[in-house]
């Protein structure tokens, strides 16, 4: 009992509008992924709340899975999906952090993540045989999470096993690719996540869309075609994380562009290149986009407006309000009244 207490202890209590996730839901949408969904050391009751927030998991089309996830977890756990079917993996976070493994291959993923590389990062793997996924969990931590499993016989399909490289990368278990996440690739993940249950056949189409649109980012990055490598010296990937990581810290507001570029060892003008290359939009956007996504977290937590909109880097809360809702399509007063955490 004491590893059980120890496990299950709850993170918070849970705000009476916000929605959770059963153990019986986790099992019933790991169906679609493997078999034999598995609690380590401890099995909560069927109806025990697990998870704040909301996850869908869906066939897309014939060999093509969504999972997505915009949840926090209630408690330390370690849970296992045995014999995952095999697949291509593509695996994104684009808030939070999530510690997952395939086999004996773990990462971290996220902005809040341990990792330089896992903060700016997403994966492919390889699943060439059954395997099991294994996910460990924190109490109290969040995470935005984008997952697509594609059937050999659908990258086949869509003409996706063409090159060398991909067919060499598919003919190895467990083998996986890390690539660059660019402002589009996290920006289709927001949208995934955001369209969750499709209400319409529209909607549905726009879904589908976001996904396709999202393996183009991944297969672009990771397998770079002939006469479409992006060109990234290894020093430019490194600066590069290095940049995204300052934008992140509460400090960036307060470091101009000249500052930024001698923290990571360049110049103004060769780093505003780089960043509008990768992320196809200036350091100063990239870094309003990371404050004002920090500030719709801390009013769906119920912070005060004027106090968020200081931390941003705002002078006014009626500039806030203009460019939070040039961002988001929403004012941060609806951002506060929203419970979809």
């Amino acid at each position: 009992m004491k590893y059980a207490e120890r496990c299950m202890k709850p993170a918070t209590a849970r705000p009476p509008e916000e929605r959770f996730i059963t153990r019986h839901e986790l099992v019933q949408s790991a169906r679609l992924l493997g078999e034999r969904y598995e609690f380590e050391g401890y099995l909560p009751d069927e109806h025990e709340p697990l998870l704040d927030g909301a996850f869908h998991t869906r066939t897309l089309q014939p060999g093509l899975i969504l999972h997505a996830a915009q949840t926090r977890d209630r408690y330390n756990l370690c849970t296992r999906n045995v014999q995952m079917h095999p697949g291509v993996k593509l695996v994104v976070v684009v808030d939070g952090s999530t510690e997952f493994a395939y086999g004996p291959q773990r990462f971290v993923l996220g902005p809040q993540g341990e990792s330089l590389a896992g903060r700016t990062q997403g994966i492919l793997l390889n699943l060439l045989e059954r395997d099991t996924f294994s996910r460990r969990w924190q109490r109290g931590r969040r995470e935005r999470k984008v997952s697509l499993t594609l059937s050999r016989e659908w990258l086949v399909a869509n003409g996706l096993v063409g090159s060398t490289e991909v067919a060499h990368f598919l003919q190895n278990h467990l083998s996986d690719r890390p690539w660059l996440l660019t402002a589009r690739a996290i920006e289709l993940c927001h949208q995934i996540v955001q369209l969750g249950t499709p209400a319409t056949g529209l909607d549905s189409l726009r879904l589908q869309a976001c996904c396709l649109n999202l393996v183009v980012e991944a297969f672009g990055s990771a397998f770079p075609e002939r006469g479409h490598h992006d060109g990234l010296r290894s020093l430019d990937r490194q600066r590069l994380a290095q940049l995204d990581e300052l934008l992140h810290t509460a400090q960036a507001k307060d470091l101009s562009t000249p500052e930024l570029a001698r923290q990571v060892g360049s110049n103004p003008t060769s780093l505003q290149a780089l960043a509008h290359r990768v992320w196809g939009c200036t350091l100063a956007d990239r870094a309003r986009a990371i404050r004002l996504d920090r500030a719709r977290d801390s009013l769906r937590q119920g912070e005060n407006i004027a106090q968020v909109a200081s931390e941003a880097g705002y002078g006014s809360t009626s500039n806030f309000s203009t460019a939070f809702k040039r961002h988001f399509g929403i004012t941060p007063r609806q951002a506060q009244q929203r419970s979809d955490r």
